[in-house]
């Protein structure tokens, strides 16, 4: 047990200190055994941009609370691979003032932009079959939908 233990940790480890060389991004990649998704992300960079592809595998989804609380990061590149992404996981972002979700998403999940101030658009893909409950919640400066 401690052995899986300590994999798992320098899993984890090594995935954070990967995800460290793209400027101004940190986040870590869970592997679920087919893709990964990107939990835990803080961005110190206006402009933050997302690999498509990590080891080989696809990065297939933000995850709950992904990229929530940053204040600097203004935009983000989603890869196309993202079908997903999770409840609030851009919330509170003080930053973000527009974005363009892929095609590839099918499903936004509720709150997921809760408390973004300074979001004035927002590009949703022709795909998407599901949008969460106040997936804009008190997006105040949010003025084109599109």
């Amino acid at each position: 047990m401690k052995k899986l233990l300590f994999i798992t940790m320098l899993v984890l480890a090594l995935n954070i200190l990967i995800a460290q060389g793209t400027p101004g991004l940190e986040y870590t990649l869970i592997n679920n055994g087919t893709a990964y998704e990107v939990s835990k992300g803080t961005a110190d960079a206006e402009h933050i941009e997302i690999s498509e592809i990590y080891e080989g595998l696809p990065v297939i989804r933000i995850a709950e609370r992904g990229f929530n609380h940053t204040s600097i990061m203004t935009s983000i590149t989603i890869p196309e691979s993202v079908t997903s992404i999770g409840e609030r996981a851009f919330a509170s972002n003080r930053g973000l003032t527009s974005i363009t979700i892929p095609n590839g998403v099918t499903i936004i999940e509720p709150l997921t932009f809760e408390l973004c101030e300074s979001l004035n658009s927002i590009n949703l893909p022709e795909n998407l079959t599901s949008i969460g409950y106040e997936a804009f919640k008190d997006c105040l400066s949010l003025v084109s939908i599109v």
